[in-house]
């Protein structure tokens, strides 16, 4: 069970980790467990480290977890360094190929940070116009990677030796989520290529913001965000990235994702400004730090479940709704064919469910689990939550 103060020291360590600010001296009977858990879940453990390191040398140095936080921030040195180098690597093979690309995510907020080791990655994501799939795998091949999977607009590499992954995508979002597909659909046009290059671009710093959100909204209704993204915003509010809000507030408004963008700047004004709130603001600020505490950076299985079941106003989930998800949930999933000829939906669950028993025998079983650790409590506080950020129609 999660202590308020222990919360809240987490949040102020997180928080000095990435600004000037000097944390408060933790409480003497502080979990230290709890906190490094969380840390873990979250994917901020080398992070942490870095406000952890502001304290007292007497005071961090008792702190039982110490030294795994110590050796989370030299591994993070050399996991950066390795990706800073893959970038440039990639990048200088992308343009002799004649491919135009663009990096997203962590790839570009990292230097906003006061170090790029502070943003923690998964992955590097990169966005490209056109290249023949043959020719991308054997560029991937050449450079030390190994083929891992091809979607209709994704294509997945892995570098053993540093294991780093790298994502090669064509679309922005699922097709599954057709108002924001749409939307991002000609991001090309709101691209600029970068000064002294000739195949990679960038977006603008208005259409990066928006993207975000959008990317972040994905991630809220499926199954849970995690604090590094908020960290993310808080970064480019900060830093001046953002010029033209009034564009801003209209594309999202537009795009139902007003609401949601309003959460989370109450959130960040909460969390990293102190800022006072009203009664409902603070509501909605509690449930949504909540959810992202309890779901971790990448989401629940069991938060999906109930994510799914509020936004299309069921009471609960059943086990044939998974076994035969409708048109919108495969869509997402599958697109290509299905997306242009609607009756192939039954040769999809086919398709889905022979994966399922030949090789994924251990998911199955842990949707079972989760569709069973539904409760009404969970699903209430859903309701409210997604209620407050706008996606509840």
């Amino acid at each position: 069970m999660f202590r308020e103060k222990d919360i809240r020291t987490f949040l102020d360590l997180l928080r000095c980790s990435v600004t000037g600010r000097q944390p408060a001296v933790p409480p003497s009977d502080t979990d230290w467990e709890m906190i490094y858990q969380t840390a873990s879940i979250q994917r901020l453990v080398p992070t942490l480290y870095f406000g952890l390191s502001k304290l007292p040398k007497s005071v961090a140095e008792q702190i039982p977890q110490w030294n795994l936080y110590l050796l989370a921030y030299k591994k993070a040195l050399v996991a950066d360094a390795n990706r800073a180098f893959e970038i440039q690597n990639l990048n200088a093979h992308l343009t002799n190929q004649g491919i135009d690309f663009v990096f997203l995510k962590g790839s570009v907020t990292k230097y906003l940070y006061p170090d790029p080791a502070m943003r923690p990655m998964a992955d590097i994501d990169i966005l490209y116009r056109k290249g023949d799939f043959s020719a991308l795998k054997t560029l991937f091949q050449e450079q030390g990677y190994v083929f891992q999977k091809k979607d209709p607009d994704e294509i997945s590499f892995f570098k053993p030796v540093n294991k780093i992954k790298v994502e090669m995508q064509q679309k922005l979002i699922d097709r599954g989520y057709v108002k924001w597909y749409d939307y991002l659909n000609d991001i090309w046009e709101h691209c600029v290529l970068k000064k002294n290059s000739s195949h990679e671009y960038e977006m603008s710093h208005e259409f990066f913001y928006i993207y975000h959100i959008i990317h972040m909204a994905k991630h809220f209704r499926k199954g849970g965000i995690g604090f590094n993204q908020c960290m993310d915003l808080y970064m480019m509010l900060q830093s001046g990235f953002l010029t033209d809000w009034e564009f801003v507030h209209h594309e999202l408004q537009q795009l139902g994702l007003d609401a949601f963008a309003h959460g989370l700047h109450l959130l960040i004004d909460s969390w990293f400004y102190d800022k006072k709130l009203s009664k409902e603001e603070t509501i909605t600020v509690s449930l949504l730090r909540e959810y992202i505490i309890q779901n971790g950076a990448f989401g629940r299985m069991v938060q999906e479940e109930i994510n799914h079941a509020v936004i299309h106003k069921k009471e609960k989930l059943s086990m044939r709704s998974k076994i035969f998800p409708d048109y919108h949930t495969m869509n997402s999933y599958y697109g290509g064919l299905l997306s242009r000829f609607p009756f192939l939906l039954p040769f999809y669950w086919v398709k889905l469910n022979l994966k399922r028993l030949f090789s994924s025998r251990k998911d199955f079983h842990s949707l079972r689990h989760s569709l069973s650790s539904v409760t009404d409590s969970s699903m209430e506080k859903t309701r409210e939550l997604m209620k407050r950020c706008g996606f509840d129609t």
